[in-house]
């Protein structure tokens, strides 16, 4: 997870020098996606280094999918960072 971090942090740097109007997208996450998202945000301090997190909610049935996107808003909404796309691109609004 750390080595993500690094890589994330790094990348934004980079991308946002080359071209500060672009848009940098966190790694989708997948499976436990408010988990993997709680935990970037705990450990590696990632807050501020991405504009968008992506997360694949896969799951049997759409009510399972507006549950995780519920869960992984509230842990953006903790850290007061970012927005979010799921896997077909539907953006939802990070507030």
């Amino acid at each position: 997870m750390r080595g993500y971090v690094t890589l994330l942090r790094a990348s934004y740097q980079a991308l946002k020098g080359a071209d500060p109007g672009c848009t940098v997208v966190m790694a989708g996450a997948t499976n436990l996606s408010w988990k993997v998202i709680r935990k970037l945000y705990a450990r590696g301090g990632i807050r501020g280094f991405f504009d968008v997190a992506a997360v694949h909610p896969y799951t049997s049935t759409p009510a399972h999918v507006l549950r995780i996107v519920r869960l992984v808003r509230r842990v953006m909404s903790a850290n007061a960072d970012g927005r979010f796309v799921h896997k077909d691109g539907t953006p939802y609004p990070g507030q």
